[in-house]
């Protein structure tokens, strides 16, 4: 994991196998929907998605960026948008994980269950479908002992509710107050999983691609970069109009800071 000049992150996915020397590649995609009044007064909704891939093509490491946007009717992101936020030609063939910040709505399982079949199972390709929720009433705070108190655990703590079910804490425990762990659960799986990828590489891939953002070194948003990015890129489209949506896409392309 590095963050060195003008390439803000660079992450080795060789961490989340259960097998060294497999080359088999992964790709982690994200997206949001946000609901806010534009400059006129009119409701609009924007989906954004980010895709985190390899600057090449193939590989271990994670370290290039790219973006999808559009303007959508309600909170169900269309079956073709889905398919621009994970292109078929990188994701053939590997593992394909998707963070929904929030629940996935029916017709957008139904729209990546479709898309696996038509564009992705023959190549031996998996799909794992996330939901990453932050605001969840059954996710319990976690505390460890201190003395004769309590304490913030560290971050990257976690709690198995069952195998697809789990809180995680991936905020730094130095933050004031208690942390909010975040409730991520493994929707859906779609084709197979081989053995050399680790049963927990699901997980592994909310809290280590927390630490991948543009702001410093020794800060990290509590989502991941693909919710975390998409949710801010959409309130930003939201708010400036329609001229932003495709130099939005443009700009956010590669491993370099958009502002550069």
């Amino acid at each position: 994991l590095s963050k060195l000049g003008h390439t803000p992150f660079a992450l080795d996915v060789s961490a989340w196998r259960s097998q060294p020397g497999v080359q088999h590649g992964a790709l982690v995609a994200g997206y949001d929907v946000c609901h806010l009044k534009d400059t006129a007064g009119r409701l609009v909704h924007v989906a954004v998605g980010v895709l985190v891939s390899p600057e090449t093509g193939e590989g271990s490491t994670l370290s290039s960026i790219s973006s999808v946007v559009k303007r959508i009717e309600g909170e169900t992101v269309p079956a073709d948008h889905l398919r621009r936020i994970a292109p078929p030609g990188p994701s053939r063939g590997k593992l394909l994980i998707i963070h929904r910040d929030g629940r996935f709505p029916n017709d957008e399982l139904e729209g990546w269950r479709s898309y696996f079949e038509d564009e992705l199972k023959d190549s031996g390709a998996a799909l794992l479908l996330v939901e990453v929720v932050k605001q969840s009433c059954g996710a319990p705070r976690m505390y460890k002992r201190r003395g004769a108190g309590a304490d913030n655990v560290e971050e990257g703590t976690y709690l198995k509710l069952s195998d697809d079910n789990v809180v995680i804490t991936s905020s730094p425990d130095r933050v004031p107050g208690t942390v909010k762990p975040l409730h991520i659960k493994l929707r859906e799986t779609l084709g197979e999983v081989g053995h050399e990828w680790d049963p927990m590489a699901w997980v592994k891939s909310i809290f280590d691609l927390s630490f991948l953002h543009h702001g410093s070194l020794y800060r990290a948003p509590r989502l991941p970069i693909t919710t975390h990015f998409a949710d801010r890129i959409a309130y930003s489209v939201a708010k400036g109009g329609i001229i932003w949506d495709e130099a939005v896409e443009q700009k956010m392309s590669g491993s370099q800071q958009p502002w550069l």
